[in-house]
C-alpha cells in the first residue's frame, strides 16, 4: 500500500516495512502485531477504506479455526485494531479485498473435498457473509479480483465468477490449461465396513477444444460388488463405462456409479 510492504510468513509475525527509500527500507515495530503470528496467508490488497486482512489457523491437534484479522491502515504508522471472523474447522487458502468487499476462497476441514468462494462485507463494524459459492472439487491456491469477475486457478482450470452483484456470484466459465477432459474422483465416505455401500462420483471439465466420442471408464475397485450406476452408465464386469459424446468447450458434469463392500 503506497510506500509501505506488509510481510507474514508461517513463522514469524506481520513485519512492515517503510519503503520511501526503496534503497534503504525501515523496518517500523509494532508490539500489537506481536500476536499475529503462525500467518498462513496475508491480502496483498486493501480496500478504500484502508483495512488489512490476514489469516491466522489454529489447531489443538483435532480442529480447527481459520481467523481473518482486521486492521485499519490509513494511518500506516498507526494501525488499528478493528477485530477477528473466522470459520470453524477450515483453511482459508486465498484472500483479496476490493472496495466494501473481501473475497475469500476456504475449504473445508477435515475431509476437504470441496472449496467455497465467499464474499463478505467490510462495513465498518459489520463483516457479514454476503454470499457463498461452491467451487466443487477445487484446489484453489489463489483468486484475483478484477472489475466485476473473480478468476480462480487451481491445479486444473481456471474458473471465472461474475461478482457484479456479490450476494448472487455466477460461474461465467471455466477454462482448463489441457485441450483433454479433466476427470476428478471422489467417494462419499472416508471409512466404511462390510456390507455398506460407497458412491463414486466422477466430476468432469472439458478441455479448450469440442471434444467428440468421449468414453469415461472407472475399474471397480477390488473387494467390492457392482451395485448400479446412473447416467446410463454400463459394467462389464470389470469396468464401468459412460458414453458422453460430444462435450462443448468447458463443459462439465459427472456421473457416478455405486458398490458394497465385501
Amino acid at each position: 500500500m503506497g510506500n509501505y510492504a506488509y510481510l507474514a510468513s508461517a513463522s514469524t509475525k506481520v513485519s512492515v516495512f517503510n519503503l520511501t527509500n526503496p534503497l534503504n527500507p525501515t523496518f517500523i515495530d509494532y508490539p500489537d502485531l506481536q500476536e499475529l503470528k503462525n500467518l498462513f496467508r496475508i491480502t496483498e490488497n486493501v480496500n478504500k477504506q484502508g483495512f488489512f486482512i490476514c489469516e491466522h489457523t489454529k489447531s489443538d491437534g483435532t480442529n480447527l479455526e481459520g481467523k481473518r484479522w482486521i486492521w485499519d491502515i490509513l494511518d500506516p504508522e498507526d494501525p488499528e485494531w478493528i477485530g477477528a471472523s473466522g470459520r470453524f474447522n477450515a483453511f482459508y487458502w486465498a484472500m483479496e479485498g476490493r472496495d466494501d468487499y473481501l473475497y475469500t476462497v476456504f475449504r473445508s476441514h477435515p475431509d476437504g473435498s470441496s472449496s467455497i468462494f465467499e464474499i463478505i462485507t467490510l462495513d465498518y463494524p459489520y463483516f457479514d457473509t454476503v454470499s457463498t459459492f461452491s467451487l466443487s472439487h477445487s484446489s484453489t491456491w489463489n483468486l484475483a479480483v478484477e472489475g466485476n469477475y473473480a478468476y480462480i486457478p487451481d491445479h486444473y482450470e481456471l474458473k471465472i465468477v461474475d461478482v457484479s452483484d456479490p450476494a448472487n456470484p455466477t460461474l461465467t466459465g471455466i477454462f482448463t490449461t489441457d485441450a483433454e477432459p479433466v476427470i476428478i474422483k471422489a467417494v462419499d465416505r472416508a471409512q466404511a465396513s462390510p456390507g455398506d455401500t460407497l458412491t463414486y462420483t466422477l466430476t468432469y471439465t472439458n478441455g479448450n477444444v469440442v471434444s467428440n466420442d468421449v468414453v469415461i471408464e472407472d475399474v471397480v475397485p477390488t473387494g467390492t460388488t457392482f451395485v448400479s450406476a446412473d447416467s446410463g452408465g454400463t459394467f462389464d464386469g470389470t469396468i464401468v463405462s459412460w458414453n458422453l459424446g460430444t462435450l462443448s468447450v468447458g463443459q462439465t458434469g459427472s456421473v457416478s456409479f455405486q458398490v458394497t463392500i465385501n
